[in-house]
């Protein structure tokens, strides 16, 4: 695809010493150096350095500079503050391209192709680009943020392959969609009756239903976020909490199938109801957990709610499409998902029935 050509505002590989203007000041004024280090009272070698930009202009300085040579102290301020900034700017640059290696990463080179970071000829420009994406102030703690999601996995299962860039980007993408959200304050009770609403729309397409459940979850406090998966990151979902008052469900299309993102969705949706707000859950699927406390209570919640216990003795007796089609309309959910139940359950084996799933996609 065609990337445009962006710029940030220009910083010159060099930078113009205050030194520089104070001679030209004090030459057009007639006044040497040395007589300048007499009647500011610094020594000529102090008046050198500052030419030579060795020496910073101090704010005690810049008022002994306006004194002599009529021009503001603070205007000696501000030059001397800009050309800090300029220096560290120039440095920074250069430290930048030591890093150059990050532009060869596939989740970067993932971001740049999707437009989330703007394509920069210069390389410096890029990197300064792909640290503003993920919101790091250097390289260094960049990497740091990287391995926060994976570390984050492990600890729920060992078992857990995914590569750490790629889960971390995609989490990120899912962030920064979720902090233009307007959403109201976090209310737990309204969540609990929202998934209610929700669970009637499993009939519908996504066409259909992908703003309904925003909806819904916004008026809750939750930001439903739909992000496209990146290659590596082996993840159905994710939840974490933007805020006490603003918590985030991360849905990918992995699987594709309706039975495996409501499955998804609801427990995300128990994560956010049952545990605290300062944890990140991330759901790499029922293979992928190795049934913590925390996943078994979220698989159980998206299992009861999707399907009641109470079925569970007619869900032994369903073998035909008429007979899960008949089913799935009287408790009001789409048949894709009785049949991933049937299946999880060892009741119909997992090429049984798959006619009667559901492919999603978006555009």
């Amino acid at each position: 695809m065609p990337r445009t050509k962006k710029l940030f505002p220009h910083t010159p590989d060099w930078v113009s010493l205050p030194g520089d203007t104070l001679l030209e000041i004090i030459e057009f004024k007639g006044i040497t150096q040395k007589e300048l280090a007499e009647r500011t009272g610094v020594t000529p070698k102090h008046i050198n350095q500052i030419v030579k930009g060795i020496a910073p202009i101090m704010p005690d300085m810049a008022i002994r500079l306006e004194r002599v040579t009529g021009t503001s102290a603070k205007f000696w301020n501000t030059l001397e503050a800009n050309f800090q900034i300029r220096k560290a700017q120039v440095k920074a640059k250069k430290k930048l391209l030591e890093n150059r290696e990050i532009l060869k990463i596939p989740a970067v080179l993932e971001l740049i192709k999707r437009g989330e970071v703007p394509f920069y000829e210069d390389e410096s420009d890029q990197i300064e680009a792909v640290l503003g994406f993920y919101g790091v102030g250097s390289v260094k703690k960049l990497k740091e943020r990287w391995k926060i999601p994976q570390q984050v996995a492990l600890r729920h299962s060992t078992k857990f392959k995914s590569d750490p860039i790629a889960l971390a980007t995609w989490i990120r993408l899912g962030e920064k969609k979720a902090e233009s959200m307007q959403c109201q304050p976090f209310d737990k009770s309204r969540f609990r009756a929202v998934l209610e609403e929700i669970r009637k729309l499993t009939t519908q397409s996504p066409k259909e239903f992908t703003e309904k459940m925003q909806q819904l979850c916004a008026s809750a406090g939750v930001a439903l976020v739909f992000v496209k998966e990146f290659e590596g990151a082996t993840v159905y979902g994710a939840t974490k909490w933007l805020t006490p008052k603003k918590a985030i469900i991360l849905l990918n299309l992995r699987g594709k199938k309706n039975d495996q993102f409501w499955f998804s969705f609801f427990h995300e949706a128990a994560h956010v109801l049952f545990d605290g707000t300062q944890a990140l859950f991330i759901n790499a699927g029922q293979d992928g957990n190795e049934k913590n406390e925390h996943e078994k209570k979220a698989d159980q919640f998206a299992c009861e709610i999707l399907i009641p216990s109470k079925n569970n003795a007619v869900l032994k007796n369903l073998k035909s499409h008429q007979d899960v089609t008949d089913f799935a309309r009287k408790i009001g959910i789409a048949p894709g998902i009785v049949v991933g139940r049937l299946q999880r359950d060892g009741i119909v084996p997992y090429s049984y029935l798959n006619k009667l799933k559901a492919t999603y996609s978006w555009c």
